[in-house]
């Protein structure tokens, strides 16, 4: 009886299936990465066991959605654990999931990860091609905005003129002069918008009053009453200066200066020497700006559904570079600016003067969000606007005229993420940074900031670390 048991026990054991040994149990992959062997051609590489693998990269959209169409497949074989690789054709910049699948004795091991392949491999470390034989960055930045040439002939949209009765033919020449090398070079945001805005550019010289009328004589800006309600706008008494004003009409947007003949501001001459007039200088250096930042309003148009919202988008410094660079090019191309000029036009006051704050473009104050506070910066030394002409004058050099309106502000807005909101903001602009040169944008910020600490103190102010 016992001799049975024993053969019945061994008749069962045999007849059970074997146990997989763990070397044929297939592993996830791990330590996923791509990497460009050449111009074009990528690695899909990965760790994992002995057996055969499938990878697969995908592009995604800014929503995280798969595109079908950008789909790379390749495969390989292990004979022994360790890395492996199989190559694709170059994958673009962008965000892509790579999925690799280990199979072994029929079973399959997954594993999937969303990498990014930046535009740039990290933020320069020399002057744009632009900049030419520059040795500095001034100078690479004064370069780059001499040589900056548009890529239209003639601006597709509707153009509409609305001057003060004052102001007289040579001036309107200068103010068309002014607009036709802006609106020429608006290709980056037609692009981004799809369209060529109706464009209106407001000019007074006259009173408050009439300042008021040009405005409400055109539907799309008769509504904007902060231009005249709110002290120290173009309207208002004693107001002056120039702002893109946008517009409440889709499809087009404006901008306009106001500069009253009968104040006394109006005698006031810029430049090192005093080379330009009021009317000058607030033409094409400060119009050429404003008109840039009308553009800003019509990507916000399309991107948000208002007009305005791009303020609540990134901090100001952002959006001013572009408009600065817009400006400082129109001085130095159509006055015929020379280095020093240029750069000494917005900070050449500042030579021995005591700052009042530790300048950075991580101060709050220039917002997004609830603690934006534009008087406040204005009221430092250095003010807002020395800060944001050095800020433009390092991105320029580094990364040429167009950068921020072609790669950084379109990047910014497409981003999903909430307005107005400083912290988010910070979040979404550290997407974006990995997207475009595989850092963060404190890198982007810290080096501003290395660049206008060291200018401020080459010009002579004091106080600062």
């Amino acid at each position: 009886m016992r001799a049975l048991q024993l053969l019945l026990a061994l008749l069962v054991a045999t007849s059970l299936p074997t146990r997989v040994q763990a070397a044929d149990t297939p592993k996830r992959p791990s330590a996923l990465a791509i990497q460009h062997l050449d111009e074009s051609t990528s690695a899909l590489r990965w760790s994992g066991s002995a057996g055969t693998f499938r990878a697969q990269a995908v592009k995604l959209n800014r929503r995280g959605n798969p595109r079908p169409t950008t789909s790379r497949i390749c495969t390989a074989v292990l004979s022994q654990a360790g890395p492996g690789q199989c190559s694709v054709a170059r994958l673009s910049p962008g965000r892509w999931r790579i999925r690799v699948t280990h199979v072994t004795g029929g079973s399959a091991a997954i594993r999937t990860k969303t990498l990014v392949i930046p535009i740039m491999q990290g933020l320069p470390t020399s002057y744009a091609t632009c900049a030419g034989e520059a040795t500095s960055v001034k100078e690479a930045a004064y370069n780059c905005l001499r040589d900056w040439k548009p890529k239209m002939e003639k601006y597709p949209g509707k153009v509409v003129y609305h001057f003060s009765p004052s102001i007289t033919a040579s001036e309107k020449a200068s103010i068309k002069e002014v607009t036709e090398f802006v609106l020429t070079r608006a290709d980056p945001y037609i692009e981004l918008a799809g369209y060529a805005p109706e464009f209106h550019v407001f000019y007074n010289m006259d009173s408050p009053k009439s300042c008021r009328r040009l405005y409400q004589s055109w539907a799309g800006t008769k509504n904007k009453s902060w231009l005249w309600e709110r002290s120290g706008y173009q309207c208002s008494q004693g107001g002056w200066g120039g702002n893109g004003v946008g517009s409440d009409i889709p499809q087009t947007t404006s901008a306009g200066v106001s500069i009253p003949r009968s104040d006394p501001k109006s005698d006031q001459r810029f430049g090192p020497s005093g080379e330009w007039s009021n009317f000058e200088f607030y033409t094409y250096w400060v119009l050429a700006a404003e008109e840039r930042y009308g553009f800003h309003g019509t990507a916000s148009e399309v991107r948000y559904k208002n007009q305005i919202a791009y303020l609540d988008a990134f901090p100001y410094w952002v959006g001013y570079i572009s408009g600065t660079a817009m400006g400082n090019a129109s001085g130095i191309q159509l006055l015929n600016a020379s280095l020093e000029q240029y750069h000494q036009v917005f900070v050449g006051s500042l030579s021995g003067r005591q700052a009042t704050w530790q300048p950075t473009v991580t101060d709050r104050r220039f917002g997004p969000g609830a603690q934006i506070d534009l008087p406040g910066l204005e009221a430092e030394v250095p003010w807002r606007y020395d800060i944001q002409f050095l800020a433009t004058q390092y991105v320029t050099a580094m990364f040429g005229p167009e950068w921020v309106d072609r790669v950084l502000i379109p990047s910014l807005m497409r981003e999903e993420g909430p307005l107005n909101d400083y912290d988010a903001f910070q979040q979404k602009a550290d997407r974006v940074a990995k997207m475009i040169w595989g850092g963060t944008w404190g890198e982007f910020e810290a080096a501003i900031d290395e660049y206008v600490i060291s200018e401020l103190k080459a010009l002579g102010v004091k106080g600062l670390k």
